[in-house]
């Protein structure tokens, strides 16, 4: 439809007339799709929570104050800093996996094609998986392993192409390898995003019990920045990986040597390894436990009652004192509060 084989161009992804009517019409699809979520979810609003209504107009120094209690929140660094490792391996592998489809594996445009419905299967795996491995593992613990699996996972067709093990160019069984290789990997990349993502609400809950205020949207505005901006970081490194490897520019698929194809494949691979591993170092430092969460959400759910009963009680001085023994009448979810679990070493 848009990658059309020309005389000119008879590799259709080659061709760069295609690539005009491909951004126009992702374009408009991008803008439908934010219009229906939007207005399919605006309805919603009123059952999301609601910021505090603050006593004073808040000024520019506030909201430096509040981006710069975020930041000094080691559990959210360590959220960021795999964050930006994270989105940069994805802008990465983004911007390259093109090269390795076409002058790699030799694949037609109608193949690629058929290869991008494995994220339709990544996701629907993920789904289900995620909070099971959630409970077995912990969250670090998951977001970690499925991390390093799935890029490990993910690079054996390059690896071992690399190392002349992998089916050729051609054979018949090389598209439906790749699709299978490619639907794992991205059930695991997937179910490693979704453990993250509720570590950094956890991390919020964490700040509120913490400070007494309630920051979601300070925390998930950085972190969806920090997504935006390692992605176009990760195209840059995809550029130097090309400039590296020494690959010509504008190169046609019968110019392209084996020694090409090495010089790439050498470049690339321990460069997206690297980045998956060096993220994954952060989250090391990520502190909140499965115990230590619950502890934090009961003690919210405490703060949250009392002030349904004592509209006038000082949230953030109950929170800090973890006690709501100064607030009158006293509180039904205190006297009948199971106890928290002994701890575990599960994060």
């Amino acid at each position: 439809m848009f990658f059309v084989a020309t005389p000119q161009f008879p590799t259709g992804q080659l061709n760069p007339a295609g690539y005009v009517r491909f951004a126009i019409s992702g374009g408009v699809l991008i803008f439908a799709a934010i219009l229906i979520c939007g207005f399919g979810t605006k309805g919603q609003v009123r059952h999301m929570r609601q910021a505090d209504t603050p006593q004073h107009k808040a000024t520019a120094k506030d909201h430096v104050r509040e981006m710069a209690s975020a930041f000094g929140h080691c559990a959210f660094l360590a959220i960021f800093g795999f964050g930006v490792c994270k989105y940069t391996a994805i802008g990465l592998y983004s911007a390259s996996t093109l090269y390795f489809s076409t002058y790699v594996f030799d694949l037609t445009a109608p193949q690629i094609a058929l290869l991008t419905l494995e994220s339709l299967v990544s996701a629907t795996l993920a789904a289900p998986l995620a909070p099971r491995f959630s409970r077995w593992w912990g969250k670090r613990n998951t977001s970690m392993i499925m991390a390093i699996a799935g890029i490990s996972r993910g690079i054996s067709p390059l690896a071992l192409t690399y190392l002349g093990l992998f089916l050729p160019p051609g054979d018949p069984l090389l598209l439906p390898t790749l699709f299978a290789i490619g639907a794992v990997y991205g059930a695991m990349i997937a179910i490693s995003l979704i453990n993250t993502s509720s570590m950094l609400a956890d991390v919020v809950e964490d700040h509120a019990v913490r400070t007494g205020k309630h920051a979601a949207g300070v925390f998930f505005s950085a972190s969806s920045f920090m997504q935006q901006c390692s992605t176009g970081l990760g195209i840059f490194v995809a550029g130097l990986v090309l400039n590296a490897s020494g690959f010509p520019e504008k190169v046609m698929l019968g110019d392209v040597t084996r020694a090409m194809e090495q010089s790439l494949l050498i470049h690339y691979i321990p460069t997206s390894l690297s980045l998956w591993v060096v993220g994954c170092l952060f989250l090391l430092f990520y502190p909140i436990t499965e115990e230590r969460h619950l502890r934090n959400v009961a003690r919210l759910r405490a703060t949250a009652a009392a002030a349904r009963l004592n509209p006038t009680a000082d949230r953030r001085t109950c929170l800090h004192t973890g006690s709501t023994r100064n607030i009158s009448p006293p509180l039904p979810v205190r006297r009948n509060a199971r106890p928290i679990p002994a701890p575990h070493t599960r994060n």
